[in-house]
């Protein structure tokens, strides 16, 4: 046995409890440098991950300001296409325009609208009485000053509340509002004057701001060509302008918006924080400036970040180093207490890594896994540096064959047009486009690209999110597809098609065919009505007949519940471009939007000469029937006469032959009647026999008849506050009245009440009314009772030839009437005639018959 002395265990022993001591101490000085280095690269993370995110809040404040200004110019594109298009836009006319826009909520900046004329010096006093005349009275352009060219306020509507521009102000005299004009003279171009104050708005704050002009140009006939006739001009406050971006961004950045391209406070439109970048204050850690275009003008951005903004990325750094700092010091004491333990060491050292690592992974898996087409392509030779699963998927080439490929390869575009929409993604120039794809199956795809730069292994790469668009450009090309099929028959077909608008009483559109059908052609008829009642009628429009008569009224009709309204048939004459007249059916619906208002007039001009000359072959043949048939009648009626008044001793069987025989006479009678009236109205047009005739006696002589008819109705006759005479031609009014009581009558069960109405109307005239508490008239068969021939189904039991209503119709319209036809709430049928009459002594009477 070898002894082992004291001695000899030293050299072992004191390595390693050199190494018990210092162990803690050497993981400790690890694992701080190990949170030093964590710290430095989550810092470098994060001021990339700030940068960018404030590269962004520039990027939005620069767009946000092009689409806001874009939109503006768009109004006043918009208005100066309203003095464009007319030759005489009068104050009232421009102020509704305006007012529709809704500018303080759809556009808010916008001070106010103006119109100003351009006037030649040698015009300024022409100019100014013309206004006065037009009903402007003390208009004066002012100051008065001796310069070639006036631009005096001729029209301004206020938007905010402030004070708005005085009429006749001569803006020419102002040096800014001058040269932003005079940038803006020809057709299409656009200026923005330099800074200036507005004046108070609704709150009393004035406020910087910029006026934004265009010019207006109308077409001259004396010269053809346009002339120059003044501009639109819209204030604009910067400070609403950005409200809603500055509001958005809070207190984090500080935005400002210089005119022109120094900062000074001279120059200064906008400034959310109050803490002006020209002042010398203390610069922020992030800050750009940009310079915008903005028509004329150049207006410098800036933008710089506010302590609140940097403080994120600061509070987020001191919990890391001091939760970096904790760990050491729990690793280091945990060393010297477990100094043998190495494997929870390793465990310990393992979690950390995976802290470390953690935030990357989460990044990357946001790329990997996001459903939207996304890859990142080098700039510079086109290659695609990586991919997710979705743009895999959906190109049908696996991870590994696209990162060995290029965009090319892909993207059908030529290979030039590739590579110079790369450089101005990378240059900012443009963010969104479309192309064509190929994919793998070697299918051709449409694409909708949204791209932007990143920093990836210190290189400049482009990011992309792709969609495919396929479905909706083959939907876009299916609706073009239609549209021209519905082109092609609108112009083909031999019917005149239009669409009327119901406020304006303007044609939207005509079909080609009516230069087929009346020898002028659309656009002559779409300015002959647009023009119509401010212009005199060209020479070759002769008498042309306005298609939208009475259409208010019409539509007045409709919004009270006359659904017959809704669709019309007449006949009118019209003349054709050569001066012969050409007999037309007009068929015309009323289109409504989702609150049942009409908003569109459609209808079908159809020409009809050959059926009108039908109608009079007809009509003669009519004519000779009826002569040759009364003769004889009149033979067996008289001869029927003698043989009831002789036949008081004859059998009770004879008497009632004879009165059979006297009722069929009357009958064929009183059908010869009804087509001879109704070829005798066809014939008469306007030519009534007009006479004064009571409304009362016409109303109680009705219901003696329809008494007669039916001694099981109850029939009243009101007649409150009637004329006691009126004009009217009284035999036909008093034949359309009994059409009306005979129809309640036969359409009634017995027990029924009938009501003979008269009073006074609203709007002026007189109103006569027939109602009845029976089954009504069918919905659907409401727009159609009035048309010639037709029969409702509830008349399938009763005997008529479908010509009463429109007899009745068409003899109220004779007098300049209406007659109506609604269902009652409580049940049954209202009809009311409408006549133009002025009252006299006024009566008033119930009678009671039966």
């Amino acid at each position: 046995m070898t002894a082992i002395r004291a001695g000899d265990r030293a050299p072992a022993f004191g390595p390693r409890l050199l190494i018990n001591k210092l162990l803690p101490w050497i993981v400790l000085a690890l694992s701080l440098a190990v949170t030093a280095d964590v710290w430095y690269s989550d810092r470098r993370n994060a001021d990339r991950a700030m940068q960018k995110d404030f590269d962004v809040h520039m990027h939005e404040v620069l767009d946000n300001i092009e689409e806001r200004i874009g939109s503006y110019q768009n109004v006043l594109r918009g208005t100066a296409g309203l003095f464009a298009s007319s030759a005489d836009v009068d104050r009232i006319e421009f102020e509704t325009y305006v007012r529709k826009l809704e500018l303080e909520r759809t556009h808010p900046g916008i001070h106010e609208v103006s119109f100003i004329s351009a006037v030649p010096h040698e015009d300024k006093a022409r100019f100014a009485e013309g206004m006065r005349k037009r009903g402007h009275a003390g208009f004066a352009i002012e100051p008065e000053m001796d310069i070639p060219l006036h631009g005096p306020v001729t029209y301004s509507v206020t938007v905010d509340g402030g004070v708005p521009q005085p009429v006749g102000f001569d803006l020419f005299t102002v040096p800014l509002h001058r040269a932003a004009m005079e940038s803006a003279l020809d057709p299409g171009s656009i200026a923005v004057s330099a800074r200036h104050t507005l004046d108070e708005d609704v709150a009393h704050r004035s406020s910087p701001g910029v006026t934004m002009y265009i010019p207006v140009h109308r077409y001259d006939p004396a010269v053809r060509r346009d002339v120059h006739i003044g501009w639109v001009g819209a204030p604009i406050r910067i400070e609403s302008l950005m409200h809603a971006v500055t509001a958005e961004i809070g207190r984090e950045l500080d935005v400002e918006i210089y005119d022109g391209e120094r900062m000074t406070p001279n120059d200064l439109m906008l400034d959310n924080n109050s803490w002006p970048m020209h002042a010398g204050s203390e610069p922020g850690r992030y800050q750009a400036e940009a310079k915008l275009q903005i028509a004329n003008r150049i207006w410098t951005v800036a933008l710089r970040s506010m302590p609140a903004f940097e403080a994120r990325r600061d509070k987020s750094d001191n919990v890391k180093a001091w939760f970096g700092a904790g760990i050491s010091i729990l690793l280091a004491i945990l060393t010297w207490q477990l100094v043998g333990s190495r494997s929870r060491a390793i465990k310990a050292a393992r979690e950390m890594n995976e802290e470390l690592f953690e935030r990357e992974r989460r990044y990357r898996q946001m790329f990997e896994d996001g459903a939207s087409n996304a890859f990142l392509l080098d700039p510079s030779n086109g290659r695609i540096v990586d991919a997710n699963i979705a743009a895999s998927a959906f190109w049908g080439y696996t991870l590994a064959e696209l990162r060995m490929m290029r965009i090319e390869e892909i993207d059908t575009s030529p290979q030039d047009g590739i590579h110079a929409l790369m450089q101005q993604v990378t240059a900012g120039v443009v963010s969104r486009f479309e192309s064509r794809h190929r994919l793998a199956s070697g299918e051709i795809r449409d694409v909708e690209l949204y791209a932007g730069t990143l920093d990836y292994k210190r290189r400049v790469m482009i990011y992309v999110i792709l969609h495919d668009i396929t479905a909706r450009k083959q939907a876009e090309m299916a609706l073009r597809c239609s549209e021209e099929r519905y082109r092609l028959i609108t112009e083909n077909t031999g019917d005149v098609i239009w669409m009327m608008d119901a406020d304006t009483l303007n044609f939207t559109y005509i079909s080609p065919s009516i230069q087929r059908q009346r020898g002028y052609t659309p656009e002559e008829v779409i300015a002959f009505h647009r023009n119509a009642g401010r212009a005199p009628a060209p020479a070759a429009a002769g008498n042309m007949p306005k298609m939208g008569h009475r259409l208010h009224d019409r539509i007045r009709r409709f919004m009270n519940g006359d659904e017959s309204q809704r669709r019309e048939v007449k006949e009118i004459d019209q003349q054709h471009k050569d001066g012969r007249m050409i007999p037309v059916e007009v068929e015309s619906t009323l289109l409504c939007d989702e609150d049942n208002i009409p908003r569109t007039l459609i209808g079908v001009s159809r020409d009809i000469s050959a059926r009108r000359k039908a109608q009079e072959e007809q009509q003669r043949f009519v004519s000779m029937v009826s002569h040759e048939f009364r003769t004889p009648l009149a033979t067996i009626d008289g001869a029927v006469q003698r043989l009831i008044s002789t036949a008081g001793h004859a059998d009770e069987a004879t008497r009632k032959r004879l009165v059979k025989i006297e009722k069929s006479v009357d009958r064929l009678t009183g059908l010869l009647d009804d087509y001879l009236t109704q070829e005798r109205l066809d014939n008469a047009g306007q030519g009534l026999h007009l006479s004064q005739a009571s409304p009362l006696a016409m109303l109680l002589e009705c219901a003696e008849s329809a008494r007669a008819l039916s001694a099981d109705h109850a029939i009243t006759v009101d007649a409150s506050e009637l004329p006691d005479t009126f004009l009217c031609d009284a035999d036909r009014l008093q034949l359309t009245l009994r059409i009306l009581a005979d129809n309640a009558v036969k359409y009634t069960p017995p027990g029924s009440s009938i009501d003979l109405m008269g009073r006074n109307a609203p709007q002026g005239g007189i109103e006569l009314v027939v109602e009845d508490n029976g089954a009504g008239i069918d919905a659907d068969e409401l727009p159609c009772i009035f048309d010639k021939f037709f029969r409702g189904r509830s008349a399938a039991r009763e005997s008529g030839s479908g010509l009463g209503l429109h007899l009745a119709r068409a003899v109220v319209e004779l007098h300049g009437g209406t007659l109506t036809a609604i269902n009652r709430p409580g049940g049954g049928a209202r009809f009311t005639i409408w006549l133009p009459a002025k009252v006299r002594n006024a009566l008033t009477g119930v009678v009671r018959i039966g």
